[in-house]
């Protein structure tokens, strides 16, 4: 299996947990479990996810809230 190291080519939440110090040491810093992290990096984003755990992450990795939560897809309402 052939995994990515350069962080441009992570998604965010992969590239955070990793300049965070890893899943273990980001498990223990957000009291998580390691499975969520794996979870979290799969989707791609923490929309969803509790504040403070984001800016937890945010804070010690340095990657902005902003790229961690994504973009909300807006929906359209086709009049009533």
């Amino acid at each position: 299996m052939h995994t990515e190291t350069n962080t441009e080519q992570l998604n965010a939440v992969e590239a955070a947990i990793r300049q965070a110090g890893g899943v273990k040491n980001c498990a223990r810093l957000l009291e998580v479990s390691e499975r969520l992290l794996y979870h979290w990096i799969k989707r791609g984003h923490l929309r969803g996810v509790a504040v403070e755990r984001v800016l937890a992450l945010e804070q010690k990795s340095g990657i902005a809230i902003e790229n961690l939560v994504g973009r909300s897809r807006k929906r359209r309402c086709n009049g009533a």
